[in-house]
């Protein structure tokens, strides 16, 4: 793993590449650039936390490899939670409906959004600590349960009320296999993994492509103008190429790769399937929050998600070891 040194250069390259979005990309683009970031960062969290409480519930093999890395990442939930403060100033670059430029239904009344968004952080972060201690199973699903009611007010919150017109009830569910996805990935990288491991990135990969694309057949083949129109916007600019680094890099790859059972079993090939999901899975967010987004300002924008989250490796390839 990276030293201090290594992880210290990354930082400033991203504050490098900071400076260059702040000067290239127009301030719509670089608000949604910077929550693409923050919810890739967040997820890894959040989803260490929801592999923990699965663990509680199932036990098996994989968890004792899995469970020093979930338990960092898990912990560092209310730090990368706390970040999302600083986006507080680019809501009204982010909703449209945040200064009453649409019509307001009651969901989209902003008091109400910042307490949801709050309830939603302080949530996840009190389970990401309580996800590191042994819980009886009655708790875990609990707090399961907890967790999926939360998803989905900020798959709703964050992602679709960017664009108020689109509804898709299936979308928290996308995010939550996302979520688990990328956690597992960084798993991957850190600790190399072995079949068990292995096999679940396969079901993560099988899951996020299936939920994305049964939300598109459903979406299109409807022929809604609202939902037709969503898709359309991220035809155009950068979506396509977003949409296809997201598919080769972080599914099709993955899932080629992880049908072998021996590349299931080695530790080196699980760091760079895990590094690539990881890749994959921020271009994902990158097509689904900011398609529009010149490749200048959306390469500074993950570096920096990128710089967060390797620090979040470093400090937890130090704890395995």
């Amino acid at each position: 793993m990276p030293g201090p040194a290594a992880a210290a250069l990354l930082l400033l390259a991203a504050a490098a590449a900071m400076i260059v979005a702040v000067l290239t990309l127009d301030p719509v683009a670089l608000a949604r650039g910077a929550l693409a970031g923050w919810l890739f960062c967040l997820s890894v969290c959040t989803g260490a936390s929801v592999w923990l409480l699965i663990g509680a519930l199932t036990g098996g093999r994989w968890l004792v490899r899995a469970a020093p890395v979930l338990g960092v990442l898990a912990r560092g939930t209310w730090a990368v939670a706390l970040l999302g403060v600083a986006l507080v100033p680019l809501a009204p670059l982010l909703f449209p409906w945040w200064e009453g430029e649409t019509d307001p239904a009651l969901w989209f009344d902003v008091p109400f959004f910042a307490l949801r968004g709050a309830a939603v952080l302080i949530l996840w972060s009190v389970l990401g600590f309580v996800a590191m201690r042994p819980l009886p199973p009655v708790l875990a699903a609990l707090a399961l349960t907890l967790y999926a009611l939360a998803v989905s007010v900020a798959s709703a919150d964050w992602v679709l009320s960017l664009d108020p017109g689109f509804v898709s009830t299936a979308f928290g569910a996308h995010l939550a296999v996302l979520q688990l996805a990328l956690a597992l990935a960084a798993v991957a990288v850190l600790s190399g993994g072995d079949g068990d491991i292995g096999g679940l990135l396969l079901v993560c990969v099988l899951g996020v492509f299936y939920l994305a694309a049964m939300e598109y057949v459903v979406s299109w083949t409807g022929n809604l103008p609202h939902k037709a129109a969503w898709y359309l916007a991220r035809q155009d600019g950068w979506g396509p190429g977003w949409l296809w680094l997201s598919f080769i890099v972080g599914i099709a790859g993955p899932f080629a790769a992880l049908l072998s059972s021996r590349i299931r079993k080695s530790a080196a090939a699980l760091r760079v399937i895990g590094g690539a999901m990881l890749v994959g899975g921020l271009a994902h967010l990158v097509w689904l929050l900011a398609p529009e987004c010149g490749a200048v300002g959306m390469v500074a924008i993950a570096t920096v998600a990128a710089a967060l989250s390797l620090a979040l490796l470093i400090a937890g390839g130090r704890h395995e070891r």
